[in-house]
């Protein structure tokens, strides 16, 4: 059955489509996608506004159907060499190997917002010998709804613990996509994620089109 796509993703699917097929014949892959802005020079920081970001949580909360929502939980990454993170929770520490193996870049030409979806791997590691290049201390929240997973974060980056602590925060928003075994296909996957981000990006009375940059 043809799936009848909004035109405000015609243009962009076909990439984020094309990126998910292969991130489904690839293991321990992931895909996730960052609500953020292109700087002057064309990276892409993710983060929004504070206000943007209690906006979004009040509307996330405003939904009653959630499958589940943990509430708001601590946690310390420590980044080494090798694209080597450790996580220190509650629970204990764990070590893994997180790499991005390829991302699309979108942005919304008639407001300043840029996505980034991505396609990362994530292994287990033993615990590395040196000392960590940053920290993040992070406070999340997750709201999650079958394969997906809606994660509103502050975060608190630096050097060291001490230096990250000193630091005003960082408004993250992502989703991230916890199954990529679709039966309907990549294509059905790759729109149902970009309908969700662009959700997040629509604003009242203001049209939305995607573009690749």
């Amino acid at each position: 059955m043809a799936i009848a796509v909004p035109t405000e993703y015609c243009d962009v699917l076909p990439h984020v489509e094309s990126l998910i097929k292969r991130a489904q014949q690839s293991p321990h892959a992931e895909i996730e996608g960052k609500l953020g802005y292109f700087d002057q020079r064309g990276g892409f920081d993710s983060g929004v506004p504070l206000q943007t970001f209690n906006r979004l949580q009040r509307k996330m909360e405003s939904f009653a159907h959630w499958e589940r929502v943990v509430e708001w939980t601590d946690t310390q990454d420590f980044f080494f060499a090798d694209s080597v993170r450790g996580t220190k929770t509650a629970d204990g520490d764990f070590f893994i190997r997180k790499s991005v193996v390829e991302h699309v870049n979108l942005r919304a030409p008639e407001r300043q917002s840029a996505l980034r979806i991505s396609w990362k791997t994530e292994q287990p590691v033993q615990p590395p010998t040196g000392y960590p290049q940053l920290v993040r201390i992070k406070k999340r929240k997750l709201f999650c709804y079958r394969r997906f997973e809606f994660a509103f974060t502050f975060v608190w980056q630096g050097k060291t613990i001490e230096e990250a602590q000193a630091k005003q925060p960082l408004y993250e928003v992502e989703v991230e996509c916890t199954n990529l075994d679709e039966p309907r296909g990549a294509k059905h996957l790759a729109l149902s994620l970009l309908m969700k981000l662009g959700d997040l990006l629509q604003q009242p009375g203001q049209p939305l089109h995607l573009e690749v940059m």
